[in-house]
């Protein structure tokens, strides 16, 4: 990248949000600026070496790197590759546990981002997540912070949902400054949108500008990623297919969108499956808030599903199914709902063609 030298670098990581937070800033940055950003989930050494010598060209002006990891020190290693002048921390959970062990872990690796950054560079973090907001900085660069409930920074209220969209107003250190309305749905995607907002309003200070008009229509046409909350419809069925990789913010979050539909609700869900040693905790909190919106509870059978299962049978929850392949527990939906509307929540790792094989 020596021949780039002008080129407005920004990494991107976090247990979860990532890519859709780098989709949203390339959208917003887009509309002023050549943007190239590592594609799909190109987040590993390998797929960001591949980004960078097989996708920048000389009139490049911007590059948004994902950054991912499943051990300490591998965020530090991707940011010397990479030296972003910007770093976001989406969230910190406890993701990939199998190979972090503990969540403390996952926060060390996750801030590698922000401690690799220069003196005049600009690090943005989710306030709100449990873990950032204890985030004992010592940070050489400036820390801005985003968030719903905490006083951050860059603030959402005034959230509301209305036909497959939301809309929000966006602030800063208290003033107004405009509304958003966009086809992303959930509060997780609200942080995702403002990790966004934040970073295209703070390159100022590196020299470049997004006009408050490109940010919202840059907002605007941002569309969900395919299984990550994504809107279809099946006949009279609404599905929200949230299958990709679930965490608890996102479980908890699609399920607080579920909630919004004033009709009947189902969810298919194995339940989370990496949650390492808090599998049954995350599992129990989940299968909690399920049992206070859904009508339908299927379940596919593996050891965190039992957790969700036994919850719901505290609770004297009694609509549970027990499937072992997630296409019967669809195509029994399907079936049995054929005559009537409803709102079908598919939550977590499922087979990425699960729908066209069964239409």
């Amino acid at each position: 990248m020596a021949q780039h030298k002008d080129l407005l670098k920004i990494g991107i990581t976090g247990s979860f949000g990532k890519t859709t937070t780098k989709n949203i800033l390339t959208n917003i940055l887009s509309t002023e600026y050549s943007v190239v950003m590592s594609p799909a989930s190109y987040n590993t050494p390998l797929g960001i070496s591949k980004t960078i010598n097989n996708l920048l060209h000389p009139t490049t002006e911007v590059l948004v790197a994902e950054m991912g990891a499943y051990r300490i020190g591998e965020i530090r290693y991707l940011a010397e590759m990479v030296k972003p002048q910007i770093g976001i921390v989406t969230s910190v959970g406890p993701q990939h546990l199998s190979t972090f062990k503990t969540v403390d872990n996952v926060l060390k690796t996750k801030v590698e981002l922000l401690e690799a950054l220069p003196n005049d560079g600009i690090g943005i973090i989710n306030i709100d997540n449990e873990y950032l907001k204890n985030y004992e900085s010592n940070l050489k660069c400036k820390l801005v912070t985003v968030g719903i409930k905490e006083n951050a920074d860059y603030q959402a209220q005034r959230i509301t949902y209305q036909n497959n969209q939301m809309r929000f107003s966006i602030y800063y250190q208290g003033e107004y400054l405009f509304e958003v309305s966009t086809n992303l749905l959930g509060y997780h995607n609200i942080y995702n949108i403002l990790a966004s907002i934040a970073c295209a309003c703070e390159i100022k200070k590196l020299g470049f500008n997004v006009s408050i008009p490109n940010i919202i229509e840059g907002i605007q046409k941002a569309q969900p990623v395919l299984h990550r909350l994504s809107v279809s419809k099946k006949d009279n069925i609404t599905i929200l297919d949230d299958s990709f990789n679930s965490n608890i913010e996102g479980f908890l979050s699609a399920i607080e969108v579920t909630k919004t539909y004033k009709i009947k609700k189902v969810i298919i869900t194995p339940g989370i499956v990496d949650g390492g040693k808090k599998q049954e905790e995350l599992n129990r909190r989940v299968g909690i808030a399920m049992g206070k919106v859904f009508d339908e509870v299927y379940l596919i059978n593996n050891p965190a599903s039992k957790a969700i299962e036994k919850v719901l049978q505290e609770v004297e929850y009694r609509d549970i199914h027990i499937y072992s392949r997630f296409i019967d527990a669809y195509n029994e939906v399907l079936r049995k709902y054929q005559n009537e509307e409803i709102v079908l929540l598919i939550e977590n790792d499922l087979p990425d063609n699960f729908l066209e094989r069964s239409s």
